[in-house]
């Protein structure tokens, strides 16, 4: 009876060891279902609504290849903004599958630089090459030719009202279906490339000594503060700087993406929503100390604040008329104050509450 006494302890005591878990153990629990969360519930449900918006693109322009009307092309240029705003949501997942084959490139070759990838495409629709009209062999051109810029230029570039005439070349449409379906390919791989059993989220989900990349969870989220951080700097230097210039009397619209649609200010909505959404899908407050809780809601406050702007200066009309009032400049150059805040709370105050070392910049010396 004695023995079975103590045996009967033993095994009571194991339990109640194995049920314990160190602080240690229960931080890095802690990350993983933050980092569970980013991937199921941010990242994936993305890439899967990008991959829906590049087939309707697909079915809207083979609509209008077949019937070239007036109401088949605005839907086809309605279905590009879609997929636009699709796109801006998940442009800071600028790694894992992004970074396979230069997926990123391929779907968003920006900025063009002394207009070249535009001379190229300018050069397709000049030759009619019908052997770019296949969509194996045009994904394996440059990606000035194959992706959202492209098919901008397709679909409102100059020219692209020849797309809703009968009696116009064929080949125009035809060019843009193809980036169409080249878009959805690309699509389709980047949201295979996240889901649950597929190599990369394995890699974000295991961190460890085996893992190839990630030795902690902390590491892990280390980068996803580091990706929300440089596409708000993309945002402020790459797509607002640029069109600002030295001043009013020298802005221009150009140096934007996507102003043949009139879709700029939009896009960077987008951009900016993807950051909040991150942190809020992913539940990324739960991580940090209760004294330092008030960072989420600075975070919110300075893309609130920066999405408030933006709706206001849209209300100027197109891209170019914004950049021609002298008020609505001044705005966008406001604009830079809150997305600068909300730099700065991911790159240095975030970090430093979670005792994280940010890594490299992709983003510097560019």
């Amino acid at each position: 009876m004695f023995f079975r006494k103590k045996a009967s302890a033993i095994v009571l005591l194991a339990i109640s060891l194995s049920l314990t878990i160190s602080p240690a153990q229960a931080q890095e629990k802690l990350y993983k279902t933050v980092i569970h969360n980013a991937i199921s519930k941010a990242i994936l449900p993305g890439y899967t609504r990008l991959q829906n918006a590049s087939r309707l693109q697909v079915s809207s322009l083979k609509s209008l290849c077949t019937q070239k009307t007036i109401a088949n092309l605005e839907t086809a240029q309605s279905d590009f903004k879609s997929l636009l705003i699709a796109w801006s949501k998940v442009e800071l997942y600028r790694f894992g599958p992004a970074r396979v084959d230069n997926r990123q490139e391929k779907l968003f070759f920006w900025p063009d630089r002394r207009s070249r990838g535009l001379k190229q495409i300018k050069s397709i629709l000049l030759q009619e090459d019908n052997q770019v009209l296949i969509p194996e062999n045009l994904i394996g051109k440059s990606v000035a030719v194959q992706g959202l810029t492209a098919l901008e230029y397709v679909l409102f570039g100059k020219g692209a009202k020849t797309l809703s005439k009968s009696e116009s070349s064929p080949y125009r449409c035809s060019y843009g279906l193809a980036i169409a379906k080249v878009i959805e390919q690309n699509a389709t791989f980047l949201k295979d490339g996240w889901q649950e059993n597929a190599r990369y989220p394995s890699i974000l989900s295991n961190p460890g000594p085996a893992n190839p990349i990630y030795k902690s969870a902390k590491e892990v989220i280390r980068d996803l503060l580091q990706y929300s951080n440089e596409i708000l700097q993309i945002v402020e230097m790459r797509k607002i700087q640029p069109m600002l210039k030295k001043g009013f009397d020298s802005a221009a619209h150009k140096p934007a993406p996507f102003w043949r649609s009139n879709m700029t200010i939009q896009t960077l909505v987008a951009n900016l929503q993807s950051v909040a959404e991150l942190q809020t899908l992913s539940d990324m407050q739960v991580l940090l100390p209760k004294d330092e809780k008030g960072q989420v809601s600075s975070l919110h406050f300075e893309i609130s604040q920066a999405l408030k702007m933006l709706k206001v200066i849209k209300q100027y009309g197109t891209l170019s008329h914004i950049l021609q009032n002298r008020e609505a400049y001044e705005k966008l150059v406001y604009l830079k104050n809150p997305i600068g805040g909300a730099q700065n709370i991911l790159s240095e105050y975030y970090p430093e509450a979670l005792g994280i070392t940010m890594g490299f910049n992709s983003l510097d010396g560019d």
